[in-house]
């Protein structure tokens, strides 16, 4: 196995541990509370109220980001963008507080990611890392990296894709998802010693997709044959079958993984922070797999 093969499999082991730390983002906090669903008409009048009106309407103050906002927030493609902007203002905003920041942060990475599909593709991405048992898994085991790539790239019947969609859609969120990497760098920029301030923050998811976003940010394509790492990966994905030895797999006529991506993530302080917030060491992390 290819030495840069295996640095995109530590990241993907990586996204596993980081499942065991984290709650799911959003919650049904607003239900529990007895609070009503969010409305189009609510999240008008949110944006006219400005920030501090639509991070309380989000429910983040609550405990967790509402499902019902979140489907209100990009109803349309223009409700979103007016979410945005209000949302956006905030960080040239001389009056805004830091906890405003970060919430304002984090909600412009969730409504972007629901508009682009990235949350339903990272929630397979994950669930399919999920299957794989770290606790006795060895890097150098050529069994053990067979098992962890069947279960990113399963056979085309059981992929672990939303069902229905096609390499071009696969390809769009996972640029979308790519393309989220600066709203972290961004999001690190609000964060203090302490972490988040905002009690519904979940710092442990925010670093699992902060995870994906770096790793999809840095890995190369292959040009002229694909336009991007999503055009790429999404073909990868689509290729990938049962009859094929997924251990001897031609990932280099897809995807140029740089052999120092684990080193140059050791090194990234803005995802050493995401990991910081939630509880975690990451150069210690990376150590374990002895990259």
């Amino acid at each position: 196995m290819k030495r840069n093969h295996t640095m995109l499999f530590i990241g993907a082991a990586l996204i596993a541990l980081l499942m065991g730390s984290c709650d799911t983002l959003f919650t049904n906090q607003f239900e529990t509370l007895g609070l009503g669903q969010v409305s189009h008409q609510m999240i008008q009048d949110a944006v006219a109220g400005g920030t501090d009106a639509i991070i309380a309407e989000s429910g983040l103050e609550e405990g967790g980001i509402s499902p019902s906002f979140l489907a209100a927030a990009t109803a349309t493609p223009e409700t979103a963008n007016q979410v945005k902007a209000v949302l956006e203002a905030t960080f040239t905003d001389p009056d805004a507080t830091t906890e405003e920041k970060q919430a304002a942060e984090v909600l412009l990475i969730e409504i972007e990611l629901e508009m682009n599909g990235g949350n339903d593709l990272i929630d397979n991405i994950v669930g399919a890392i999920g299957g794989i048992d770290f606790s006795s898994f060895n890097m150098g085991n050529p069994s053990d990296l067979a098992n962890l790539l069947s279960s990113l790239f399963p056979p085309k019947g059981v992929r672990a894709l939303p069902a229905g969609w096609t390499v071009d859609q696969v390809a769009a969120v996972l640029d979308g998802i790519a393309a989220s990497q600066d709203r972290f760098a961004d999001l690190v920029t609000f964060m203090g010693d302490s972490g988040y301030s905002v009690p519904g923050i979940d710092a442990g998811r925010l670093a699992q997709v902060g995870t994906i976003a770096y790793i999809l940010s840095q890995v190369g394509f292959i040009t002229p044959t694909y336009t991007s790492i999503g055009d790429a990966l999404a073909n990868l994905i689509n290729d990938v079958t049962d009859s094929l030895d997924p251990e001897h797999f031609p990932f280099e006529l897809y995807i140029q993984v740089p052999t120092t991506l684990i080193d140059d993530m050791k090194a990234d302080l803005a995802l050493q922070e995401l990991f910081t917030a939630a509880g975690l060491d990451l150069v210690a992390l990376l150590n374990t797999f002895g990259a």
